[in-house]
């Protein structure tokens, strides 16, 4: 006996009609298309996890330069009269 893990319902077994043999191409064609879908899925997550990471990282650089400029001493029209 065996079955389509994605859909459990499915499943293939010898019987009077046909064996597991004669069932193979069905069975084969499953696995290969639920293998295909796995694959695609896992694509999916990979892109929207980049995405997010992006955004994570373009929001951090952001945060470290407002920080930084923040830093940076901003010379006024006084100081520049004084240091002459």
């Amino acid at each position: 006996m065996a079955w389509d893990r994605k859909n459990p319902s499915t499943y293939w077994e010898d019987g009077e009609e046909s064996t597991l043999e004669d069932q193979l191409t069905e069975i084969l064609v499953t696995m290969l298309i639920a293998a295909e879908r796995s694959y695609r899925d896992g694509l999916m997550r990979h892109r929207d996890w980049i995405i997010e990471r992006k955004a994570t990282a373009e929001a951090e650089l952001n945060r470290e330069k407002e920080e930084a400029e923040r830093k940076i001493p901003i010379p006024n029209a006084d100081f520049a009269k004084w240091a002459t």
